[in-house]
């Protein structure tokens, strides 16, 4: 099963990122690239997005573990359901991501972020391809609900 699959490389590629940067990353400047446009940083998160719920990290922790286990559900119902494919692929990407930040919070106590993006309003949001992915996710996940929407209105 390609999703499967799809699960497997998120995650082992965002734990062996990790791992690198953990291991041989500890200058303390940030290195940009993409012309300055990102750069490679080092830091840790013991909350959410944003840091959020850094300060109740064992509560968050095991909300985090709930949702992976609705969201492993979600995807087994997504198979016996006959969902498109952008909706597997969203599932599959958000289930690789989130195995590999909850595999960090597991071992560590904290998610190693090793990219970031300076925007205006707020100085500096580091994150790692787990969190790309689980974003990207969420994006087919709504992008096949709304063509399945549309399909549906259209029979109508």
């Amino acid at each position: 099963m390609i999703y499967i699959v799809v699960i497997t490389i998120v995650a082992a590629i965002d734990i062996l990122a990790k791992n690198y940067i953990e291991r041989y990353y500890w200058n303390t400047r940030d290195r940009y690239i993409f012309g300055g446009i990102v750069c490679i940083t080092k830091s840790h998160n013991k909350g959410g997005f944003l840091n959020l719920f850094e300060n109740s990290a064992d509560i968050f922790r095991k909300i985090t573990y709930t949702l992976l286990i609705f969201l492993t559900l979600l995807f087994a119902l997504a198979f016996s359901r006959k969902k498109g494919a952008a909706v597997k692929m969203g599932l599959a990407l958000i289930l690789g991501g989130a195995l590999s930040n909850e595999s960090d919070r597991l071992l560590k106590g904290s998610v190693t972020d090793y990219f970031c993006i300076e925007l205006p309003p707020v100085k500096k949001i580091a994150f790692n391809i787990g969190d790309f992915a689980i974003f990207a996710g969420a994006v087919l996940i709504c992008a096949g609900y709304t063509k399945t929407t549309q399909l549906s209105s259209k029979k109508s």
